[in-house]
């Protein structure tokens, strides 16, 4: 495939959002990735785990080729280890990215 287009959602106002939310983007995940596949292209999403509308375990289940935690955007080894685990309890490894935001 072609190189990955990537999906970065940052919600604001995290009030209302559901689960329903949550497979209603992973839906539209699918449908975008289905898409580009048809173009020989890639997705892939930037998600946090704190909200509903990032449903890992229904995000998972879409066509979608990576993942990229922005989870790991923390101060400490401890911390990103942990939020480590949240992915890859969810998510199929083989599609997991870690994003690392540097801290000055």
């Amino acid at each position: 495939m072609g190189r990955p287009d990537n999906v970065s959602i940052y919600i604001l106002g995290h009030t209302g959002v559901t689960n329903e939310d949550g497979m209603l983007y992973a839906a539209f995940l699918n449908q975008f990735a289905n898409a580009l596949h048809g173009h020989g292209l890639e997705l892939s999403v930037d998600y946090f785990s704190n909200l509903a509308i990032w449903n890992l375990d229904v995000m998972n289940m879409s066509s979608t080729d990576t993942f990229i935690s922005m989870d790991t955007y923390v101060q400490d080894n401890a911390t990103m280890e942990a939020y480590t685990a949240i992915a890859l309890a969810h998510l199929d490894p083989r599609r997991l990215g870690v994003g690392i935001c540097p801290q000055v």
